[in-house]
């Protein structure tokens, strides 16, 4: 069995990533922030690696994508490429590399997932109600 297959799988949950965003951490000079910039920076790292190099999206469990059932999500993609963008934009990843990865997870988003209606409302497509790939299957099957 491989070292993917016996770790649990967990999905690409990029409410953590966003929340770290929504306590505005540029607001304030306190020592007390540097712990969840840290945490940010850590997060970013590692998303940084999962980040599907053909697709630009990140999938459900993003560090097993080559496992059975899993596919790139929309949904978390977006998160991540908001948090790492704004990050980005407040100066809390240094370097470029955060925003150009944000920027092309937005552009394969919008290239393959963003339609527009003929009353001109935009939709999302793919995104996923519920996804995971381990556990007793008791949620709702697509």
């Amino acid at each position: 069995m491989s070292e993917a297959a016996e770790r649990p799988p967990r999905a690409a949950n990029g409410f953590p990533t966003v929340g770290l965003l929504l306590a505005d951490l540029h607001t304030g000079s306190s020592r007390s922030l540097w712990p969840a910039v840290a945490a940010l920076g850590r997060l970013a790292t590692a998303l940084a690696g999962f980040q599907d190099r053909q697709s630009r999206l990140w999938f459900q469990v993003a560090d097993q994508p080559d496992r059975a059932g899993n596919f790139p999500e929309v949904s978390a993609t977006c998160m991540f490429a908001a948090a790492l963008a704004k990050a980005s934009r407040l100066g809390l990843l240094e370097g470029d590399r955060w925003l150009t990865s944000a920027r092309a997870a937005v552009a394969a988003v919008e290239e393959r997932f963003l339609s527009h209606g003929l009353d001109g409302v935009a939709t999302l497509d793919g995104t996923s109600a519920i996804v995971g790939l381990g556990g007793r299957l008791t949620r709702r099957q697509p």
